[in-house]
C-alpha cells in the first residue's frame, strides 16, 4: 500500500473535530496585538524574511522532489488524503503542493461515516528537538473558496502531537496548528493546558485570509519550562517576521513534562466534524516552500 501511495503522490484515519472551540478571553491568555492585516491583492511576494529576528534556518522543504515527502522525513508515511495530493507547476515558485477537498468532505473522522476524504494529513519529523523554533510556510486558497465555518492548517507539535479531541493531560504531547475561520479569519488552534474536550482557539481575527492569491505565515513557538505557564506562540502574517508580531500570546502551558517541539504537523481539512463543516464545492488550497528557523 505504501508503494502505491509513493506513485501516486511522487513521495498513509486520523482525528475528528468538532465545532467546540474555547476563546482566548476565557481562557485568561493575552488578546492579539494587533488588527486583521490584509495585503493588496497583487502585491509582491517578499521571500528572503523566512526565520524570526535571531534565528537560522534548520531546514527546508520544497516539493521539487519526485519523492518529495521522504525527502522532509524519511519516516514519513501519510495518515489519509492519498488522493488529494497533487503537484503542480507554480510562477512563484516553481512546483507546489495542491491539497484537495471535495464537495462534501470534512474531518477524516466524517470521512469514516461514509462521506468524501478532504484534504490532507501527515507528521515529518524535524532534524532535531528543540524547545523553541519558527515555521514559515506559504499558502493559497482556491479563488472560489467556501470558508464555511473553518477548517485546519499546518503547524508544530512534539510527542503524540493530540488532535481530535484527544486528551490532554500535561505530558507525552501537544500540538498547534492555524485555522481558517467565517470570512477568512485565522487563527491558531492548540491541544494545551488547561485541557479541553477539543482545541484551545487564540487569537480569532488578528489576521485575515484572502483568495487567491499567496499568503506568509511565520509561526513561533516559545515552549514553558517545568510546568509553569511562560511558554509563547507568536504570528507573522504577511510581514517581515523581523517587525511586531501580527499576534503575540503568552502565560501557555503546553506540557508539565520535557516533551520537545519534535514534529511539522501537516494537517488540513475542513471541520469541526458535522456536515455544517463540511464544503459545499470542490476546492483546494496550495502550500509552498516550508522552513524550520531555530
Amino acid at each position: 500500500m505504501r508503494g502505491v501511495l509513493l506513485v501516486a503522490l511522487g513521495l498513509g484515519g486520523a482525528g475528528s473535530e468538532t465545532r467546540t472551540l474555547v476563546g482566548c478571553a476565557a481562557r485568561g491568555h493575552e488578546p492579539a496585538r494587533a488588527t486583521p492585516v490584509e495585503r493588496s491583492p497583487g502585491a509582491s511576494l517578499d521571500r528572503s524574511a523566512q526565520c524570526a529576528p535571531g534565528r537560522a534556518v534548520v531546514w527546508r522543504g520544497g516539493f521539487s522532489e519526485p519523492d518529495w515527502l521522504h525527502a522532509w522525513d524519511a519516516e514519513a508515511t501519510l495518515d489519509y488524503g492519498a488522493d488529494n495530493a497533487q503537484i503542480v507547476n507554480d510562477e512563484s515558485f516553481g512546483r507546489v503542493l495542491r491539497v484537495r477537498y471535495p464537495a462534501g468532505s470534512s474531518s477524516d473522522s466524517y470521512a469514516k461515516e461514509g462521506h468524501p476524504v478532504g484534504g490532507l494529513e501527515f507528521k515529518a519529523n524535524l532534524p532535531e528537538s528543540l524547545e523553541s523554533v519558527s515555521l514559515s510556510y506559504w499558502l493559497r486558497f482556491d479563488p472560489g473558496f467556501p470558508w464555511i465555518l473553518g477548517g485546519k492548517l499546518p503547524g508544530l507539535c512534539g510527542g503524540t502531537c493530540p488532535s481530535g479531541g484527544a486528551h490532554v493531560s500535561g505530558t507525552g504531547g501537544w500540538s498547534m496548528r492555524s485555522m481558517w475561520r467565517p470570512r477568512g479569519a485565522g487563527e491558531l488552534y492548540g491541544y494545551v493546558l488547561p485541557a479541553q474536550a477539543y482545541g484551545t482557539e487564540l487569537g480569532l481575527g488578528a489576521w485575515s485570509f484572502t483568495t487567491g492569491e499567496w499568503h506568509h505565515v511565520v509561526e513561533e513557538l516559545v515552549l514553558n519550562t517545568s510546568g509553569e505557564p511562560n511558554g509563547v506562540v507568536r504570528v507573522w502574517y504577511d510581514t517581515d517576521p523581523s517587525r511586531s508580531p501580527t499576534f503575540e500570546t503568552a502565560n501557555l502551558t503546553y506540557r508539565t513534562d520535557a516533551t520537545p517541539i519534535s514534529r511539522i504537523f501537516f494537517s488540513t481539512f475542513f471541520g469541526g466534524h458535522d456536515a455544517s463543516w463540511a464544503t459545499p464545492t470542490d476546492t483546494s488550497i496550495e502550500f509552498a516552500e516550508f522552513v524550520v528557523c531555530r
